[in-house]
């Protein structure tokens, strides 16, 4: 995600807070974007979300139907596109 501007970041939490989102949840989505696929310990380093509060954010996200759990060793997440 370092390759989105800061600022632009910022916004788009912003936006995604804005549809009732948590700041965990929205800055796990984005790295969901930026990386489908991911496994919770990326997403952890990706964000600076702990891993006591990632599997927050996961289900969160999934409840919300924003993200598909690919059940594994270990599980991966892949966000839906913005549009789904």
């Amino acid at each position: 995600m370092d390759r989105i501007n800061q600022s632009v970041r910022e916004g788009l939490i912003s936006e995604l807070k804005a549809l009732d989102l948590s700041t965990i949840a929205a800055k796990t989505y984005l790295a969901l974007l930026y990386k489908p696929g991911a496994s919770a310990s990326f997403l952890c380093n990706e964000t600076g979300v702990p891993d006591s509060k990632i599997y927050y954010a996961l289900n969160e996200l999934s409840k919300k139907g924003m993200i598909v759990v690919q059940e594994g060793t270990p599980n991966t997440y892949r966000a839906l596109h913005p549009k789904e």
